[in-house]
């Protein structure tokens, strides 16, 4: 897309005016009053051929003292073009009809051979120009040769008008006019000068850049009013005519805007940039000192007799000043009298040897009166000429730094002090697993030199019995959740073989900033613990055998002494109520009174063969022989007889299959459930359910009772305590829930298949 020149909008109409200008000449009858009248007098004519000299020799003036390496080389073409039309036209100017002679008779000819020779320059020029891409040259040297180009141009067609010029071809005939050899080389310079302006046209519109001229819009004008300067000067008759006058007026127009380019080029935008400079330099200078003033350390830069040049506010503050003023001119006996030989002899250091000193600690003493300590750099400063004019310096007030540093190390040493002579072994990792700390404690239990596993991960000397992977997997747990956790590793020790058993408590390493920077493993030796722990399991493993054998050995017992009730003293009071029946049927009708001592004897012994029946079942009933079905439903019929509490019993017989052990447990726990709630609960109701779910069987005892609250239940409370050790020899689980008014539930949970 073409770019929107504004120069090139701004010509549009100038150049338009000039068209018409050129046209309405063209087309207009010939005017009477003008018959025969020179519009074109020789003064109007030298007046303005010095005019057109005198901008030509500008343009190649102000380019040439004002060219730069820098600038573009189009500018010195231009210059040294014109340098020789400049010429030209001054060759041209003499050579009128009228003036004196210049070396051969002046005369219409001559002045034409002239023109067309400074015409084609002009042409060939701004061609030049406009093929050219605006770069500047690639050496230097090159402008003088364009001038030595340019003057032996100029001296060749001086010589060839003044010595050959009657022996070249006719451009002008006196009365007939023009010949076709002029009117030819002017429509050839015309078409150079078309070519020019299409060219720069087409520069204009594109986006400034180095491939576009500054100011190819005026070389465009010019080119089309040099395009009709030409035109008219084909169409002149006489030297005197208005086209022979339009053309000169034409030439004129078109050096100024050339000059205008060339001035814009070499002069206007010089001094432009120039003031931009100015004002970028100053926009710097301000931007530095601002830097400088906000900058977090001290700076501040003397000459070579260490006399203060300069500095930034904080070094202003730290010396007592409040203007930069006054401290310009003072040196260190002013300023620091107390450090001012420490300062100067690190001034004459840098300065003689040329060796920047850098980032060495001293000591300061304010204008407060304050002591601290800086970290200060000190660098060579040199003039433009590279001598050394001064130092520059800069320094960091790192008292409170040393102050911390100080508690920082006796903060490390107390930490050192309590690691070191812990018992417990504490580690530290890195994010990547790797060891970055160890106390003694560490070398001590594992045998491995702390040196030899810093910085590695666990691999490297893993003995423990959990697998490393799983150790690594836990610390980057920790490391990524936030959330300590406990791990237990043992090991063997290499001095004795004895296993060792450590608990770590590992927690997440935070920085000030709260984040996550590795883990702290704090290692507990639980050797000791473990091994009574082992013991203690060993000794209620023994305690729940033993109290196995004693239940199955009190069940033994209880069967036993229940048969041999049930048996011998059975069958003794069976005998005895035989003999004593036997008694009354041979004496009781013949002794009224024997026969009521014998009834009442009788009745004696029924009623001790009942309680001997009643305490064999206690101890153990013959109905548990039918299995634990029968033997409940038994055991609530008697619970309601004598309880009065209303019983309900679910159960899904055909699941239940179990042994005479277990079933002699569950019956002993139903019957101290109910012995409970017969004591305690005041209930009204008692519901008894046992099913299968999955491989537990489910035993739940519920009453209606006035319930209470399990927490403040007596642990020595015999019958629970019953109950809770035969469903442990059971392998079961025990749950009661109760809540004051809500009565209570005894829940019993056993594996179908014992382990």
């Amino acid at each position: 897309m073409p770019f929107d020149n504004p120069m090139l909008r701004r010509i549009n109409w100038p150049l338009a005016g000039m068209a018409a200008l050129f046209l309405v000449v063209f087309l207009m009858p010939p005017l009477q009053a003008l018959q025969g009248v020179d519009v074109m007098p020789l003064w109007a004519h030298v007046a303005g051929e010095t005019f057109s000299i005198v901008i030509a020799m500008m343009m190649f003036g102000i380019v040439w003292n004002a060219y730069g390496v820098d600038r573009p080389g189009n500018t010195l073409i231009i210059a040294c073009g014109f340098l020789a039309v400049g010429l030209l036209d001054f060759g041209h100017m003499l050579s009128f009809k009228g003036m004196p002679d210049f070396v051969t008779p002046s005369g219409p000819e001559k002045a034409i051979q002239f023109w067309l020779a400074m015409r084609f320059v002009v042409a060939l020029t701004l061609l030049a120009v406009a093929l050219r891409s605006w770069q500047p040259l690639s050496n230097p040297r090159i402008r003088y040769g364009l001038l030595t180009g340019s003057l032996a141009i100029t001296a060749f067609i001086f010589w060839l008008v003044l010595a050959l010029g009657q022996e070249l071809p006719h451009t002008f005939i006196e009365g007939e006019g023009l010949t076709p050899l002029k009117v030819g080389a002017e429509y050839f310079i015309i078409a150079m000068f078309m070519a020019s302006a299409v060219l720069f046209y087409r520069q204009a519109q594109r986006p400034p850049g180095p491939f576009r001229s500054f100011d190819s819009a005026n070389l465009f004008a010019a080119s089309v009013i040099s395009m009709l300067s030409e035109l008219s000067l084909v169409l002149y008759s006489a030297v005197g005519d208005i086209f022979n006058l339009l053309g000169h007026v034409y030439e004129i127009v078109s050096y100024v805007f050339i000059y205008r380019a060339v001035f814009v080029d070499s002069v206007r935008e010089p001094y432009s940039k120039l003031q931009q400079a100015k004002e970028s330099l100053a926009s710097s200078r301000q931007m530095l000192r601002s830097i400088i003033d906000n900058v977090p350390a001290r700076i501040f830069w003397k000459d070579h007799e260490s006399r203060y040049l300069g500095a930034n506010n904080l070094f202003l503050r730290d010396a007592g000043v409040s203007d930069e003023s006054q401290l310009i001119g003072k040196n260190d006996f002013e300023l620091f009298p107390e450090q001012a030989e420490l300062f100067r002899a690190d001034d004459r250091r840098v300065m003689e040897t040329g060796t920047p000193k850098l980032d060495y600690e001293e000591p300061i003493k304010t204008a407060e009166g304050r002591t601290g300590y800086l970290l200060t750099s000190k660098v060579l400063l040199r003039g433009t000429d590279g001598k050394v004019s001064g130092v520059l310096g800069t320094y960091v007030d790192i008292t409170e730094q040393k102050r911390m540093a100080k508690l920082l190390q006796a903060s490390e040493l107390e930490f050192r002090a309590l690691a070191e002579n812990s018992p417990n072994i504490i580690l530290r990792y890195d994010w990547d697993c790797r060891l970055i700390y160890a106390n003694s404690a560490y070398e001590r239990e594992t045998q491995v030199p702390a040196d030899e596993a810093m910085y590695l991960t666990p691999d490297r000397h893993w003995r423990a019995t959990m697998p490393v992977g799983e150790y690594k997997r836990k610390l980057v747990q920790v490391m990524e959740t936030g959330v300590p956790c406990e791990i237990l590793l043992e090991w063997k020790r290499l001095d004795n073989g004895h296993s060792t058993s450590y608990a770590f408590q590992v927690v997440a390493e935070r920085s000030m900033d709260g984040k996550v920077e590795g883990v702290l493993a704090i290692g507990h030796n639980v050797t000791a613990l473990m091994a009574a722990e082992q013991r203690l399991e060993e000794s209620y493993a023994q305690l729940r055998e033993l109290t196995t054998r004693r239940e199955e050995a009190r069940e033994d017992e209880r069967k036993r002494i229940a048969r041999d009730i049930h048996d011998e003293l059975g069958q003794m009071l069976t005998a005895l109520r035989m003999e004593v029946s036997l008694l009354r049927m041979t004496f009781g009708q013949d002794n009224p009174q024997l026969m009521g001592q014998v009834q009442n004897i009788m009745g004696h012994v029924d009623a001790t063969i009942q309680v001997v029946r009643n305490v064999a079942a206690k101890l153990r009933p013959a109905v548990l022989d039918m299995g634990i079905v029968s033997a409940m439903e038994w055991q609530m019929g008697e619970f309601a007889k004598r309880s009065g509490i209303r019983c309900g019993l679910n159960i899904s017989e055909e699941d239940i299959y179990l042994d005479e052990e277990r079933s002699t447990a569950l019956y002993r726990v139903v019957q101290e459930s109910l012995t409970n709630v017969a004591r305690h609960a005041q209930a009204e109701n008692v519901d008894i359910s046992l099913w299968r779910d999955g491989e537990s069987y489910l035993l739940e005892v519920r009453d209606d009772g006035k319930g209470f609250d399990p927490e403040t239940l007596k642990k020595k409370t015999f019958g629970l305590m019953g109950i809770r050790e035969r469903v442990m020899l059971l392998q079961g689980e025990l749950d009661i829930t109760s809540e004051p008014g809500s009565g209570t539930t005894v829940s019993v949970r056993i594996p179908v298949h014992r382990a």
